[in-house]
């Protein structure tokens, strides 16, 4: 399931490409925009997540992702794209920061994102393969680098068996 946050639209976009790499069917919803606590103009990516998780409890299905307007924090970060929580089987991503004049630049950001916060629901850590989906991205020139799939190495960590 995704979640869609407050104004955000991008589900019907990204919905294709998580179904092709998840195999999966993605329904989605729209919920007003969670309390979280603020930093600035910022808000804390623990509490949106905390919504993604309820929500998902809420509807009864296995994994939850939200996307949210919202620039995220986490205490300690000056900013994050997103985040994921394996227990709680949910994760949330920013479109934030992710954004960019060109309308395609902006779905492979998110999609990119999107794929690696579920990537760590699916208990994979960060890739030190600078191409892999999985691998770390502290800027949006590392989001734009890498690769929206898995490596071969996380790939086999996520096959079903």
């Amino acid at each position: 399931m995704v979640v869609e946050f407050g104004g955000v639209d991008m589900a019907r976009l990204l919905a294709p490409a998580l179904e092709q790499r998840f195999h999966v069917s993605v329904a989605v919803t729209k919920a007003p925009a969670p309390w979280a606590r603020k930093r600035d103009w910022q808000v804390n990516a623990e509490d949106v997540l905390s919504e993604v998780m309820a929500t998902r409890v809420r509807a009864k299905t296995a994994l939850a992702l939200g996307l949210t307007a919202d620039d995220l924090f986490v205490p300690g970060m000056s900013f994050v794209f997103g985040l994921a929580s394996r227990e709680g089987a949910s994760a949330v991503v920013s479109v934030n920061r992710l954004k960019d004049k060109d309308d395609s630049v902006h779905l492979a950001r998110l999609t990119k994102e999107a794929v690696h916060e579920l990537g760590h629901l699916h208990d994979l850590p960060h890739c030190e393969d600078p191409l892999c989906v999985m691998h770390f991205s502290n800027t949006l020139a590392d989001t734009d680098a890498k690769g929206a799939t898995f490596c071969a190495r996380c790939s086999r960590k996520i096959a079903p068996p």
